[in-house]
């Protein structure tokens, strides 16, 4: 019997555990050739998560967790639940159910297909905004045309992962982690299944616009060096309009005669100039940063406590 693990990281979902595992528990029963565990990483929660998980594992010998030792962000938990996953294949979703677990058993149809990364592809975001859904459509162009990988639009982390998928992903120890590059980095048969994202279940998002914006730098500059083509590009425009403008001074000096105007002139210029390479040193800065915190070497999460043997 083939063993299919869902890894679901949480922080601070205590209002959706229950239902949560309610609903899985009737998909597992409706797909019994399959013998099911769920794996909860939890990334530091300060409120009941952690609790009611260890009375779900208690309950039921098929629920696992890790919990570890402090917050680190969504993208590190996820990675220490992968770097734990085991079973023939591994399914990772949200614990807010806006990733339905009735779609899991259009996952395992699509992989017994013989496609090995199965992904849910969003055709309608209820409970999102204009605003939220212009950036990330906004943020998946920009990667699709600073990038050599593709990354599907309108997808996330809920997709389902052949052993061979996980077992790639596990080579990966970079500090600095966008998953869903990663996903597509690592090749593999990949599948959309389409589906319709409803609204969370209970509680509050975790992620603010700060937290994205931040992922979406993350994204950018670890799969791509555009950012620093770019800022090669507005230095050699600098450079020109610099050029220009000096040009046009001695002319107007040399040939008219007109006095120069001096103050206004200046100030103008070395703001420009000012404002300009303080943003072409924020580029490099963001890559160095990035530099930094691979050499120290350190490890991308601490372990607090575990049930997994």
């Amino acid at each position: 019997m083939k063993k299919i693990v869902v890894l679901i990281p949480t922080y601070n979902e205590q209002e959706n555990l229950i239902e949560l595992t309610r609903r899985l528990a009737k998909v597992f029963n409706e797909n019994k050739s399959y013998s099911f565990d769920i794996l909860f990483a939890d990334d530091g929660s300060t409120d009941d998560t952690c609790r009611i998980i260890i009375g779900l594992a208690k309950e039921n010998p098929n629920i696992k967790y890790l919990f570890l030792s402090r917050n680190y962000g969504k993208e590190i938990c996820l990675s220490a639940g992968i770097d734990a996953a085991y079973g023939d294949a591994l399914i990772c979703m949200d614990a807010d159910m806006q990733d339905p677990p009735e779609l899991i058993t259009s996952f395992i149809a699509e992989w017994e297909n013989g496609y090995e990364d199965v992904i849910a592809y969003r055709t309608r975001r209820e409970g999102e905004g204009f605003f939220k859904k212009y950036t990330s459509n906004l943020f998946y162009r920009i990667i699709k045309k600073s990038t050599n990988i593709y990354i599907p639009p309108n997808s996330g982390d809920f997709r389902l992962l052949d052993k061979k998928c996980v077992d790639a992903l596990k080579q990966f120890k970079e500090k600095q982690r966008y998953n869903k590059g990663i996903f597509s980095l690592i090749g593999f048969s990949k599948k959309l299944v389409p589906f319709e994202r409803s609204r969370r279940y209970a509680g509050k998002t975790k992620y603010k616009i700060r937290s994205l914006v931040r992922l979406a730098i993350n994204g950018i500059t670890s799969f791509s060096t555009a950012p620093l083509k770019i800022a090669t590009f507005l230095g050699v425009i600098g450079t020109f309009i610099s050029v220009v403008f000096a040009l046009v001074i001695i002319i107007k000096k040399v040939v008219h005669g007109d006095p120069v105007i001096g103050f206004p002139a200046l100030i103008t210029l070395i703001s420009f100039l000012g404002s300009l390479q303080l943003v072409i040193l924020g580029i490099i800065g963001e890559y160095i940063g990035i530099i930094f915190n691979e050499v120290k070497d350190r490890p991308n999460y601490i372990i607090g406590q575990t049930n997994i043997s």
